[in-house]
């Protein structure tokens, strides 16, 4: 993007493609031969909980994940550069494509009567489609050309310490929500794992539902900054955080008054500590994901390296009050300590930051969740108490008491939570009557 503003030639910009995807390569061999040690040491790395079958499967499953991981380390050049230019409807269609045929082709699997090692290779079939879909659309649709001559490593020496920060924030990040499981491995065994699984899966859910909306609006967040746009930048934090808290209560309230109905169906019986877990992993992020906007703006601002360093020190936190839950309470214990690290420490720092380093206003963001919030009690209450006059468990019933929450939810919001503007706008959106762009 910097390239095309500053007028480059498409000789420059097919060099700096050919760097990038060497790059990734490498990276993707890197983490291929990373999941290939971890799957030859796994007692080392996993424990003796697990049985000898168990390990077997293991070995197996963490080549399979490591192929998969350096197929995806690929694609994210190919995804970046579709977000770069802006096609979200090529982009969260193949993310949907994805998100949708894992879980179907996954339940049609287990159904003909597969495992976890056929699941993952579906898994690695899956990815590598999504990769070769967004490659295609690259080279097809949006001429990407690469050079692999005179390519100029020493750009890395400028990016480095910006781009090594946001790697050390997505690291721990990550290392945040999947050191549970370690733990478990060591401290509880399988069964542990599985039903603590379930409950992250619903969790993760619940962060991409966020994550896909404000990740639309990054190149915008680098563009308004880089101009000093400082009004439209904050008027934008707090619109997407409307709609960031509109969709994450709509899940969150759902899932309390039916998750445990969900699970039952989803899963089966015997995983009711699932529904726990995956309550105490969401109820501490619930604001924080309304806000994720400031993820890119921290970038912009060049302000992300002390959230990295914080990050890093919530997982360090995370992991020493973990210990002592996990060995006591099992996979409830492990999802407290997270929820203690997140809750106490990171949404705290998250919002000081934004104040202290950023021209964002929070007055008027948290105007808007504060209309979310005030507009949901009646919806959620009507729908508490007709949720415990009916038998959720029946699946009409259950499909019956959904249908009733999302009505009574999203016409409160329209009533309630929408300003006059919004509503105005949103009914044009629907109807396809054009608007003005200063709308």
């Amino acid at each position: 993007m910097q390239y095309r503003e500053e007028g480059g030639d498409s000789n420059k910009i097919a060099i700096l493609n050919g760097m990038f995807i060497c790059i990734f390569m490498v990276l993707g061999l890197i983490a291929l031969g990373c999941g290939t040690f971890v799957a030859i040491c796994p007692v080392q790395i996993l424990g003796s909980k697990l049985t000898g079958t168990e390990i077997f499967i293991a070995q197996k499953l963490l080549f399979i994940l490591a192929l998969n991981l350096c197929l995806m380390l690929v694609g994210v050049f190919f995804r970046t550069n579709i977000m770069a230019n802006e096609r979200y409807k090529m982009l969260k269609g193949v993310d949907a494509l994805k998100t949708v045929s894992n879980p179907f082709l996954g339940m049609i699997a287990l159904i003909l009567g597969y495992r976890s090692v056929a699941l993952g290779v579906l898994s690695l079939l899956i990815t590598s489609f999504c990769v070769f879909v967004n490659a295609r659309y690259c080279v097809k649709h949006l001429k990407l050309k690469f050079r692999f001559k005179d390519m100029e490593f020493g750009l890395l020496k400028k990016y480095f310490g910006f781009s090594f920060f946001i790697f050390l924030h997505t690291m721990m990040d990550q290392l945040n929500w999947q050191i549970d499981k370690w733990l478990l491995a060591r401290y509880a065994g399988s069964l542990a794992i599985t039903v603590y699984t379930l409950g992250s899966q619903i969790n993760t859910i619940f962060i991409k539902c966020s994550t896909a909306i404000s990740e639309m609006f990054a190149a915008k967040v680098h563009v308004l900054i880089e101009n000093n746009r400082d009004e439209e930048l904050n008027s934008l934090f707090a619109r997407v955080g409307k709609v960031q808290i509109i969709v994450i209560l709509y899940i969150y309230y759902g899932f309390i008054m039916f998750g445990m109905a969900f699970l039952h169906f989803w899963a089966g019986e015997g995983y009711n500590n699932s529904y726990w877990v995956a309550v105490l992993l969401m109820t501490p992020i619930v604001i924080l994901l309304s806000q994720n906007l400031n993820i890119e703006i921290f970038r912009s601002y060049e302000k992300h390296r002390v959230q990295a360093v914080v990050n890093f020190g919530i997982g360090i936190l995370n992991f020493i009050i973990s210990i002592p839950l996990c060995r006591k309470y099992g996979e409830l214990g492990c999802a407290l300590g997270t929820m203690i690290s997140m809750g106490l420490v990171y949404y705290p720092f998250t919002n000081f930051y934004i104040k202290r380093h950023t021209k964002i206003n929070l007055k008027q963001f948290y105007m808007g969740i504060l209309r979310v919030f005030v507009a949901t009690i009646v919806p959620v209450g009507l729908t508490w108490g007709v949720r415990h006059m009916i038998d959720i468990y029946r699946w009409e019933y259950f499909m019956s008491g959904l249908v009733v929450y999302s009505l009574l939810y999203f016409a409160a919001i329209y009533f309630g939570a929408l300003k006059s503007v919004e509503r105005e706008y949103l009914k044009r959106k629907i109807t396809g009557v054009k608007y003005d762009k200063k709308d």
